[in-house]
């Protein structure tokens, strides 16, 4: 379902295989709509600072 995404890194799709193939001089933007984030973090600023970490990881 649209609404109850993950984080980047957290479902099913092997998002680290994929990002392997992408140049990286490509800019990269996500969008994770969840009711389950907007509740943990009702603030817009903390939920896009948890994604932002959350897509750091990826790139560790």
């Amino acid at each position: 379902s649209r609404e109850n995404r993950f984080s980047p890194g957290d479902g099913e799709l092997p998002i680290h295989e994929i990002l392997r193939f992408i140049d990286t001089d490509i800019p990269i933007s996500i969008e994770v709509r969840s009711h389950v984030l907007n509740r943990l973090f009702p603030d817009a600023s903390e939920r896009a600072s948890y994604l932002i970490l959350a897509c750091k990881k990826l790139f560790e």
